[in-house]
C-alpha cells in the first residue's frame, strides 16, 4: 500500500477524517500487538483501519463543515473532492472505498476486511467466529469523533445523536458479545485503554 499520509492527501481527506481513521488504526495496533488468539493478519487489519473511511466525504454535509473549523476555502475543495470521488469512483461511499483499495495497492486481505466493515455484519461474524473481520468494526465503534469511549458509551452516543432509543440495542448486544468474544484473545484489558 502507498503511504498513507500521501494517500489522504490525494484524496484531501479531511483532518478530523484523517484522525479519525489514525485512532482506529491505533487501537487496531493495540489488539494486534497484543493478540494472543489464532493467527490473524495484522497487516490486513492495519491496512483497513487506515482506509476504511477514505470516502466519507461523500456524504459530508457541505453546509455544517464550518462548524467543524473548515474554512470557506477547504469547503469549496470539499465539494471539489465530492465531485471527483463520485466521477472517478462512484457515488456509493461502500463501493468508492472499494476500488480506492485497488488504486492505493491495499493487500487482497485487507480489501476484504473493507468490504466487511459494516456494524450490521457483527452477529454474522460472530456466528463464523471471523476474528480478523471483527477487530476493524470493533475499532471503528470504539472511536468517536472526540476519541475512544467505551463501546456502551459509544453506542449511547450515537443514541443521543442520531437514533431513536430502541435503534441500537441489537447492536449494542452484539457489540458486547463481539467486545468479550475478541478481549478473551488480546493480553490486554479494552477498557483500560486511555484517550488518545
Amino acid at each position: 500500500m502507498q503511504n498513507i499520509h500521501q494517500i489522504y492527501a490525494d484524496f484531501q481527506t479531511p483532518k478530523n477524517l484523517q484522525q479519525h481513521m489514525l485512532r482506529v488504526a491505533s487501537l487496531a495496533k493495540i489488539i494486534t500487538k497484543n493478540w494472543t488468539g489464532a493467527e490473524i493478519n495484522k497487516k490486513a487489519i492495519i491496512q483497513t483501519c487506515l482506509i476504511h473511511d477514505i470516502a466519507k466525504p461523500l456524504h459530508f454535509d457541505l453546509t455544517k463543515q464550518a462548524q467543524f473549523g473548515m474554512t470557506e476555502v477547504e469547503v469549496k475543495a470539499l465539494a471539489d473532492l465530492q465531485k471527483r470521488l463520485i466521477t472517478d469512483y462512484s457515488p456509493i461511499e461502500h463501493e468508492a472505498v472499494l476500488k480506492i483499495c485497488l488504486v492505493v495497492g491495499c493487500l487482497t486481505e485487507a480489501i476484504r476486511l473493507v468490504d466487511n466493515l459494516e456494524w450490521e455484519n457483527v452477529s454474522k461474524f460472530l456466528e463464523s467466529n471471523d476474528l480478523e473481520s471483527l477487530i476493524p468494526i470493533y475499532c471503528d465503534m470504539r472511536i468517536s469523533p472526540y476519541g475512544i469511549m467505551s463501546l456502551a458509551d459509544r453506542i449511547n452516543d450515537l443514541k443521543l445523536r442520531y437514533y431513536g432509543e430502541s435503534e441500537l440495542e441489537e447492536l449494542k448486544r452484539d457489540g458486547l458479545k463481539m467486545e468479550e468474544v475478541l478481549q478473551k484473545n488480546v493480553g490486554v484489558d479494552f477498557n483500560g485503554i486511555e484517550v488518545f
